[in-house]
């Protein structure tokens, strides 16, 4: 989809368009803002009070993307879904208490938790790690030993909506490298 110029999360956008009660519903954190609070939410509290809204309007499904740096920061050698988690910064320790957090909501939620996503529209380092892949002369990169694993973003769109499936099994979370 990429090629034809059309974004892959319009996928998503027709898949949950109409929610309504018993139906998904896509979202941001952006939604939080309508309610008062006398100091910002963390992410923790935010995904937490989505969930529990998400509930309360009937969603069928909460699905929460959280990060691969909820399981591990950085590291040398190979990850497994067994490991225990390691997250090495307040951002993963918090993806990590956010999806624990869920676990004792009455909700079906599902939480996946995609490595760094290449595809249309990425910002920052992997914006300019895809510029300079399309100059027309090679990269010294061969130094380079520490391998990462990249999910396109049509894929992690595949997964979501996958999640939002009943043949998606809930109340856990999913690695998608």
């Amino acid at each position: 989809e990429a090629a034809t110029g059309r974004d892959p999360r319009d996928r998503l956008r027709r898949a949950v368009r109409p929610a309504g009660a018993g139906r998904p519903a896509l979202t941001r954190y952006r939604v939080l803002e309508r309610f008062p609070r006398p100091a910002p939410m963390t992410l923790v509290e935010a995904t937490l009070a989505l969930a529990g809204a998400a509930r309360e309007a009937g969603a069928a499904r909460f699905i929460y993307i959280s990060s691969i740096k909820a399981l591990t920061g950085a590291f040398d050698g190979q990850f497994r879904e067994n490991d225990p988690p390691t997250p090495d910064d307040a951002y993963g320790r918090s993806k990590l208490a956010a999806g624990q957090g869920l676990a004792a909501l009455d909700l079906e939620w599902i939480s996946l938790r995609p490595v760094r996503v290449y595809g249309p529209g990425v910002k920052a380092n992997m914006a300019a790690l895809l510029k300079l892949a399309r100059l027309p002369m090679p990269l010294p990169l061969g130094g380079l030993d520490a391998p990462r694993s990249l999910l396109a973003i049509e894929n992690l769109v595949d997964a979501i909506l996958f999640a939002l499936t009943s043949a998606c099994p809930a109340r856990r979370s999913y690695t998608l490298a």
